[in-house]
This record gives C-alpha cells, sequence and structure tokens, in this order.
C-alpha cells in the first residue's frame, strides 16, 4: 500500500531562510523582536521559546521584510504545550 506521508521530491532541499519575528501587544506595539533561521514561517514561531506577557500576536517576517506569517500568542501556547 502506498504511504500517504507527505514525500518530498527527489533531489531537492529545503533550504534556511532569515526570519524577524515580532510580538504585538493589542495595540500593535512591537514589544519584542528575534531574527532566526529556518526552513519555514511555521518553523520559525514553533521555536520561539517564549512570548513577553503583553504580547497578543507574533508576527514573522522574511528576509525581504515581506510578512511570510501571524499567530494569535493564545494558539501559539495551545501548540507549544504539545510538543
Amino acid at each position: 500500500m502506498m504511504s500517504t506521508r507527505f514525500q518530498p521530491i527527489a533531489g531537492t532541499q529545503q533550504t534556511e531562510s532569515r526570519y524577524t519575528l515580532q510580538q504585538l501587544d493589542e495595540k500593535g506595539t512591537v514589544l519584542s523582536e528575534t531574527r532566526t533561521v529556518a526552513k519555514s514561517c511555521s518553523e520559525a514561531i514553533r521555536g520561539l521559546k517564549g512570548v513577553v506577557d503583553e504580547a497578543e500576536r507574533i508576527i514573522a517576517y522574511n528576509d525581504q521584510g515581506k510578512k511570510a506569517g501571524e499567530v494569535n500568542v493564545d494558539y501559539w501556547r495551545l501548540k507549544k504545550g504539545r510538543l
């Protein structure tokens, strides 16, 4: 039976990129900014060790300064607890 698990295309590699993670409060004020290297925006956000108490959102920007992803801090905490 064929596996339904994701299989990368032979000969391809996922390269790492630079991301800037910003933690923002409810008003949109940047409370913290962290730079990291990861294979994806999701991996960069998952790799965050902790968040500032007042933070409401985490936004990831790629190395060109374009918004790559965003997550609510409550959701991040829920997912982080499962890892």
